[in-house]
């Protein structure tokens, strides 16, 4: 299987890449880092604009390898109204004990793309 997936800064990027047949819409800042998060006003402008017309995925940012931060984030960001979080896991901290937090997340219904560096 073949998808496309687009990485977007803004609702216009968003409109474009969706009328370009863009499965996955991905929201990110790359000026923030890797998977640099967009602010929350901004994702919840293109949930708005494209509501269920597309499969929409945020970052929550290039945030330290801490548990209960990452959890939180991505329950955060998924609360904009996303089809999936991704989260990445940095060198330096317990990957373990973050993805059982992430887990945690899952388990409420949060779909989670964990992006190992």
């Amino acid at each position: 299987m073949t998808g496309f997936l687009a990485s977007v800064a803004s609702p216009a990027e968003a409109r474009i890449v969706h009328d370009a047949g863009a499965d996955i819409i991905d929201l990110k800042a790359p000026a923030a880092g890797a998977l640099g998060a967009l602010p929350a006003a901004t994702i919840r402008a293109v949930v708005a604009r494209l509501g269920r017309q597309a499969c929409l995925s945020a970052t929550v940012g290039d945030l330290p390898p801490q548990p209960a931060l990452l959890a939180a984030a991505a329950a955060r960001t998924a609360a904009l109204g996303v089809d999936f979080v991704k989260v990445g896991l940095f060198p330096g901290g317990d990957a373990e004990a973050c993805l059982a937090a992430l887990g945690a997340v899952a388990a409420g219904g949060v779909r989670i793309v964990a992006v190992l560096f």
